[in-house]
């Protein structure tokens, strides 16, 4: 005696709604404030401080705060708000007056340690 074949997968079709789709969407990483004494891996200002880890930046360089929001896909006012925090936690340094001006920087002299 044969065992009957499973049923096919379930076809998906795509939304036709378009509440529908923006309900189901993937949603973008949320900044969240970082829990005292949490450091610099809490909520988006880990996601930044992984992906500055993940880039090749040098010593004494700009950090590109558009282009970093970009890629996380999140708003560039919360990139420079998770770049405060991590200036306040020494990983990156705010320079007002720096060579490419108002800016954060990556600290010269410091390594990454992931």
């Amino acid at each position: 005696m044969t065992t009957p074949a499973p049923p096919p997968p379930p076809h998906t079709t795509p939304p036709t709604d378009l509440k529908e789709a923006m309900v189901n969407r993937p949603q973008p990483a949320q900044p969240t404030s970082a829990a005292p004494g949490a450091g610099p891996t809490a909520g988006l200002t880990g996601a930044v401080y992984g992906y500055l880890n993940k880039q090749d930046y040098r010593p004494g360089q700009a950090l590109p705060a558009g282009l970093i929001a970009h890629r996380l896909r999140v708003k560039s006012a919360d990139v420079n708000r998770a770049l405060k925090e991590l200036a306040t936690a020494g990983v990156v340094v705010h320079q007002p007056n720096g060579p490419h001006g108002n800016a954060f920087y990556l600290p010269t002299g410091k390594r990454w340690v992931t």
